[in-house]
């Protein structure tokens, strides 16, 4: 639900066009800001391909998305442009179902994540400890070095990174 589909052909447009506009920069050798998100891209890409064994891990992927955010927005303007040249009205209209598109498949995202998501995942369990099992469990299973350390307990309700600071992560 975080990729809307109206993004894929734009992202496929910015995409190409970097591509096209990078190979030609390097060629005359100029310095262009999209060659580097190209790379960029490129390697988040393959460096996802290669981690999984049996596939991509794709939350070392996250930092794809800003590419695509980048690829989307180019592959929009780009759009825009080339309708521009043919007939200005619809270019502007082109703006405005694009812009209604994306307020619609927010109003969707907001829904999701705030309602169903949320009911779906309520009290996740590896979020759900008290400050007094977190200290528990680390005195019960961890080594006596590990579990002497100190451990400061603030107001916060995130009890996962007294776990993780007390194991040295």
């Amino acid at each position: 639900p975080s990729m809307y589909l109206i993004s894929i052909p734009f992202i496929f447009i910015g995409l190409l066009h970097t591509i096209y506009n990078s190979f030609n920069n390097i060629k005359r050798k100029v310095y262009d800001n999209w060659s580097i998100i190209l790379f960029w891209f490129c390697s988040m890409f393959i460096t996802g391909i290669f981690l999984g064994e049996g596939g991509p891990i794709v939350y070392r992927m996250n930092a794809i998305y800003g590419t695509y955010l980048l690829f989307t927005v180019e592959g929009i303007r780009i759009t825009f442009e080339w309708l521009k040249l043919k007939h200005v009205i619809i270019a502007k209209l082109f703006v405005k179902v694009v812009a209604f598109g994306y307020a619609v498949f927010f109003l969707f995202f907001v829904n999701y994540y705030f309602r169903q998501y949320t009911q779906d995942t309520y009290l996740l369990d590896y979020f759900n400890f008290t400050y007094a099992d977190v200290l528990s469990y680390i005195e019960d299973h961890l080594d006596s070095e590990v579990a002497n350390r100190i451990t400061y307990i603030g107001d916060v309700g995130f009890s996962y990174i007294y776990y993780l600071g007390s194991t040295g992560v």
